[in-house]
């Protein structure tokens, strides 16, 4: 009996399993359509994304509960933006890229990449918004995402995410 006794004390000693952040699918679809219904005023813009990759939140494993729920970082978005029929206007500006963590689950992203960032305009500026479930910022190819962009706001062909084609 003792042993037993033990062995169960052991067992509740034991850490819990660690939970996992459940995220819905999100795609190019939603983010463009969320962008279009949304109050605020959103930009498409399909370009290369530079910042400093350094910079984005690293979670300490240990104190998960220091990790920041928001990192905003000076970025450089240039390429082209919507113009209310194509993907083609001159955009080349310094942005604000904002990192949105849940707990210890943080957004990330790529310098140097080929993206469509859906930007919303703030007192501050253009914010590129990033959480660790989705957010306004797709990778992909130029005239992929170009053609994508068109398609949705010029005809409103916009692509499904996962779960509303399951």
């Amino acid at each position: 009996v003792t042993m037993l006794r033990l062995i169960a004390l052991c067992l509740l000693l034991l850490p819990a399993p660690a939970v996992a952040l459940s995220c819905l699918p999100w795609g190019i679809g939603d983010g463009l359509s969320e962008a279009r219904t949304a109050k605020e005023g959103y930009l498409p813009v399909v370009g290369r994304l530079t910042f400093i990759e350094d910079d984005l939140p690293k979670v300490d494993w240990s104190r998960q509960q220091d990790t920041p729920p928001r990192t905003r970082l000076k970025a450089y978005l240039s390429g082209k933006a919507w113009n209310g029929r194509s993907v083609a206007t001159q955009f080349a500006q310094a942005i604000h890229l904002d990192i949105l963590c849940a707990g210890p689950w943080c957004a990330s992203a790529v310098s140097g990449e080929t993206v469509l960032a859906l930007l919303r305009q703030d007192v501050d500026g253009h914010v590129l918004t990033v959480s660790p479930c989705g957010g306004m910022l797709f990778y992909g190819e130029e005239k992929a995402l170009r053609s994508v962009v068109k398609a949705c706001l010029a005809r409103g062909d916009c692509p499904a995410s996962a779960a509303q084609q399951d």
